[in-house]
């Protein structure tokens, strides 16, 4: 993104794909295919799409419109709305998107949704980790993506060996273990991270990548053997939505906590320190703390002298605003881990192969 546009990044996952698929096709063994007709189911992919789609567009221009606008009520409603003609679709259709056996197997679906409040956690700290390292430690965009390498790492390494943890205490208490450590590391981020440099952050974002190499991979490995051989595909395609969803959903919720809360914070910052800005000012003075501005354009505003001045605002409004926004994160995995081990998430032991 320093040499050339940001869509380039898009292209990384070009070669990776390849190589993935190569390797898949090499490796995997191939499994019996059920004989008969098979329809895409058209309508459920559209009524969930409309669905989350309103429910994350609400989300996030939610701090513009207002909770109370007509707009963003509009757009929950709608939502619930057509969530409830999805389910109703699913139950009804033959070959649905997601079949009457999976969407009722408890198993299955408690190792799904397990999945959903695992993953905001982690997009929230892929998205305004680098951004903060970026806008307040002075990194460029490369050190700054690399500044998560001790996560990834850990998240990486850790995988491979969930698998003979998975074995010895069982996927329960894996997932569970897994879940407790992205919980510390996230609290550890927001408790040491933000007081000084990277070193301050190495601990949490360390102990939050073994949790997820712990929590994801058992997730999967526990949802995809709930059901029976021939949907196994299918299953790990489910978790894989609920994934994305998961992320995308709690990651709107996180930065429409970060937006109003910074823009709540900036508002009483600039009164109580008593300065004027005009209203191009602060449009630029919230662009740069809420992600899409650039330090450039501040210093054209203010000079280098009162930027200086202006920076520790913006450093304490964007990190008031992000202990907040991981704060919820951290609370959805924590009420995950208790799903996970109380009665009802014991359940997925007794899952049907």
């Amino acid at each position: 993104m320093q040499r050339v546009r940001w869509r380039w990044v898009l292209f990384v996952n070009v070669p990776l794909c390849v190589i993935a698929g190569i390797i898949t096709y090499m490796e995997v063994e191939k499994q019996k295919v059920e004989e008969g007709t098979k329809h895409v189911d058209y309508l459920g992919i559209l009524t969930v799409s409309v669905s989350l789609v309103s429910l994350m567009y609400a989300l996030n221009m939610s701090t513009t419109w207002g909770w109370v606008s007509y707009k963003t009520i509009s757009l929950l409603i709608l939502f619930a709305v057509v969530m409830v003609v999805f389910v109703r679709l699913e139950r009804r259709t033959e070959e649905a998107l997601i079949p009457e056996d999976v969407m009722s197997n408890l198993p299955f679906m408690l190792n799904a949704t397990t999945m959903f409040t695992v993953i905001p956690a982690l997009f929230g700290l892929l998205l305004y980790m680098p951004q903060y390292f970026e806008k307040f430690f002075g990194y460029s965009p490369l050190l700054s993506g690399a500044s998560l390498l001790p996560m990834l790492l850990a998240f990486a390494i850790t995988c491979p060996v969930s698998g003979k943890v998975d074995n010895r205490i069982g996927t329960l208490y894996t997932i569970f273990t897994g879940m407790v450590l992205i919980f510390i590391g996230t609290v550890l981020i927001i408790i040491f991270g933000f007081g000084g440099g990277f070193y301050g952050f190495l601990p949490g974002l360390v102990i939050s990548g073994i949790g997820f190499g712990f929590a994801v991979p058992s997730i999967t490995t526990a949802a995809v053997g709930s059901v029976r051989e021939s949907r196994a595909s299918l299953a790990g395609g489910i978790v894989y939505m609920f994934q994305l969803v998961g992320g995308a959903l709690g990651l709107a919720i996180v930065t429409t906590i970060f937006t109003d809360v910074v823009q709540g914070d900036v508002a009483h910052r600039i009164s109580s320190a008593g300065l004027v800005l005009s209203e191009k000012h602060q449009a630029d003075f919230l662009d740069f703390v809420l992600g899409s501005g650039s330090k450039a354009t501040l210093l054209g505003d203010f000079g280098a002298s009162k930027l200086s001045d202006l920076m520790p605002h913006i450093q304490h409004s964007y990190v008031k605003g992000l202990k907040y926004g991981l704060g919820l994160a951290a609370v959805i995995v924590a009420l995950g881990a208790v799903i996970a081990i109380s009665p009802i998430g014991r359940m997925r032991k007794t899952g049907s192969a």
